[in-house]
C-alpha cells in the first residue's frame, strides 16, 4: 500500500504502489521485450518489476524454454541474440544472461535447426 498508516484496505488502484491483480491491467504497466524480458512502462510497472525481481535471468530462461517448444526454435535463438544486446537494461546479471544466450546458441548448433528435443536446461 502507498500509505503505511492506512487502516482500511484500499479499494482502487491508486492505493497501491505495486500492480494489483484486481485493480490494474498488467499490460498498462509492464510489457515484454521480445516476449522474454520485462520492461516497466510507467512508475508502477517499474516498481513492481524491482519489488518482485522480475529482471532475474532465471525468469528469462523460463520464458525462452516455453517459447522453444511453442515456436520455431531458430527464430527464438535469433531473438535471444538480439536481446543479449539490450539485456543491461532488463536483467540483474548481464554476464549470466549473455552466457546463457551463448550456451543456447551452442546447443542449438549441436542439435540442428529442426531438432524436436532442443533443451535449454
Amino acid at each position: 500500500m502507498k500509505d503505511p498508516q492506512t487502516t482500511t484496505y484500499p479499494n482502487d488502484s491508486n492505493g497501491f504502489k505495486i500492480i494489483h491483480p484486481l485493480y490494474d491491467r498488467y499490460s498498462e504497466h509492464i510489457e515484454l521485450v521480445g516476449d522474454v524480458l520485462y520492461r516497466g512502462k510507467i512508475n508502477k510497472g517499474i516498481f513492481t518489476i524491482n519489488t518482485c525481481h522480475l529482471y532475474r535471468v532465471g525468469l528469462a530462461e523460463e520464458r525462452v524454454d516455453q517459447k522453444m517448444y511453442a515456436e520455431n526454435k531458430g527464430s527464438i535463438v535469433a531473438e535471444m541474440i538480439r536481446l543479449s544486446t539490450l539485456s543491461r537494461e532488463y536483467v540483474d546479471n548481464v554476464e549470466e544472461f549473455v552466457d546463457y544466450v551463448k550456451d543456447l546458441v551452442r546447443r542449438y548448433k549441436e542439435k540442428g535447426e529442426g531438432a524436436e528435443n532442443l533443451s535449454v536446461n
